[in-house]
């Protein structure tokens, strides 16, 4: 709504000022506010508004040319002005909507994340891990303390299938 009351501003003021003046970059403001804050697509029908705008106002200031081409001319490199102009800025915003989106999902991934750093002292025996005061905690213990992690237990293959071979061994012989 903005960008239309300005773009109908601009032609009233182009339209009562003599042609000598050129507003033709005026007509770009509503075409880079549209294109901007609303979008590529809606910044190229602001750009094909403000170039029929600007040949109707061209149309009827009088301003003179030799041959009707070079008004029609005129008027078609005005509109693909505006029209790479509503496209480039169309495609900065979107871009930079999308950067900071990005930046948003960054900093909450890195807030979740807690990481360790450098080496685990890890005992050969029963695994259990050295904290920094020197204390001895299980596996389950330290990453529920140092981390965001929680713990499941199971048995994974290569273990079920060492128990099944010690159990048969300790089985009773009939």
């Amino acid at each position: 709504m903005t960008a239309l009351l300005l773009l109908a501003g601009l032609v009233l003021v182009d339209a009562r000022t003599p042609w000598e003046l050129g507003f033709s970059a005026f007509y770009m403001l509503p075409v880079l506010w549209v294109a901007w804050n609303r979008g590529t697509w809606e910044g190229v029908a602001m750009a094909i508004l403000a170039g029929t705008a600007f040949y109707v106002v061209d149309l009827t200031t009088g301003q003179p040319f030799s041959r009707a081409f070079y008004r029609v001319w005129n008027a078609l490199n005005h509109e693909g002005t505006y029209l790479v102009a509503a496209w480039a800025v169309g495609s900065l915003a979107r871009g930079l909507r999308a950067q900071r989106t990005l930046a948003t999902r960054l900093e909450a991934a890195l807030a979740e994340v807690k990481e360790l750093r450098g080496y685990l002292p890890v005992c050969a025996w029963c695994h259990r891990i050295r904290d920094e005061g020197g204390d001895w905690h299980t596996l389950e213990a330290f990453l529920a303390t140092h981390t965001r992690a929680s713990t499941t237990h199971g048995i994974c293959p290569d273990c079920a299938r060492e128990f099944r071979r010690e159990g048969e061994d300790a089985a009773p012989v009939a």
